[in-house]
C-alpha cells in the first residue's frame, strides 16, 4: 500500500504523530483500506477482534446493543479517530459495535502487527496511550453527564467541544440529531427542545449548522480541561472571574 495514502492531516493525528516514513510503511503492509457504505457494520457485538480500525474519511460509531433491541450510541468517531485500539488489548469478545453512519473509508490494521508495534515502538506506544487516555477522560465525562448534569448542560457541553475545535463561530454538528441525542443520553424529543432553550444564550442553530452571534455564549457550559485550551481566554474567561459557577444553565 502506498504511504502517500497517509496525507499530512492524517500523519498530524495521535495515531501517526511522531512516526517515520518507514514506521508508517511497516503499519500499512499490515494493513487494508475498506470502502462502507452509510448504515453498514463493520463489528458486532460479541465479535473477536481482529483489526484496529482508523478512520480514513467519513464517520463511525460504536454502541451497545441490548436485549430489547434498544441501541446506546457510546462514541461517534470522524476523520484521524481510532476505534478498537483498547479492546483488542483485551484479550476477549468486543463489548460494543461498529457501524458506518456515513459513506466511510476505513483502514484496517491487523491486531498482531498493533501489538508488536506498541511492544517494540516507544513513540507508537506512547501515541496509544494518549488516544486511550483521551478515551478515559471522554468516558469521566460522559458519565458524569448522565449522573449529575441536565440535559442543557450536556447538550451545552457537546456544542462547546464543537465550537473549541472549529475555526469560526460558525460550525456543523457532523452527526445526525438522533446520534447525538443516543450519545448523550437523550430522546430526540428532548434534545430538540434543550437545543431550543440553547438558542436563548446568543446561539443560532438551523438545521446541523450552528452560529455563535457571541463568541463567549456557550462559556457557561465550559470545565477546567476546556478552559486551559481556549483560545477566547485571554479575552474573557468566567472561570477566571469565578463568575461560571453563578451562571445557571
Amino acid at each position: 500500500m502506498n504511504i502517500d495514502i497517509i496525507s499530512e492531516e492524517h500523519r498530524n493525528r495521535s495515531f501517526f504523530k511522531g512516526l517515520s516514513d518507514s514506521e508508517i510503511a511497516e503499519i500499512l503492509l499490515n494493513s487494508s483500506v475498506k470502502k462502507h457504505a452509510k448504515g453498514q457494520l463493520l463489528v458486532q457485538q460479541g465479535d473477536i477482534p481482529q483489526h484496529l480500525l482508523y478512520v480514513m474519511d467519513g464517520a463511525l460509531m460504536t454502541f451497545r446493543s441490548g436485549s430489547e433491541g434498544n441501541m446506546n450510541a457510546i462514541r461517534l468517531l470522524g476523520r484521524g479517530e481510532t476505534c478498537m485500539d483498547a479492546v483488542i488489548f483485551m484479550g476477549s469478545i468486543s463489548p460494543i459495535s461498529v457501524s458506518a453512519v456515513k459513506n466511510s473509508e476505513v483502514l484496517y490494521i491487523k491486531r498482531y502487527a498493533i501489538e508488536k508495534m506498541a511492544a517494540t515502538n516507544p513513540v507508537f506506544a506512547v501515541n496509544l496511550l494518549h488516544i486511550l487516555a483521551k478515551y478515559y477522560k471522554d468516558a469521566l465525562y460522559q458519565l458524569d453527564g448522565l449522573s449529575i448534569k441536565s440535559a442543557t448542560q450536556r447538550a451545552g457541553y457537546y456544542l462547546l467541544q464543537l465550537y473549541q475545535g472549529a475555526n469560526s463561530e460558525e460550525f456543523v454538528m457532523p452527526f445526525s440529531r438522533y446520534l447525538v441525542a443516543s450519545h448523550l443520553g437523550m430522546s430526540f424529543e428532548t434534545f430538540s427542545r434543550t437545543l431550543a432553550q440553547i438558542k436563548g444564550l446568543g446561539v443560532k442553530i438551523k438545521g446541523n449548522s450552528v452560529i455563535l452571534t457571541d463568541k463567549f455564549a456557550l462559556c457557561p457550559f465550559c470545565d477546567e480541561d476546556t478552559a486551559a485550551v481556549c483560545r477566547n481566554r485571554a479575552e474573557k474567561c468566567l472561570r477566571n472571574n469565578n463568575s461560571l459557577s453563578d451562571k445557571k444553565v
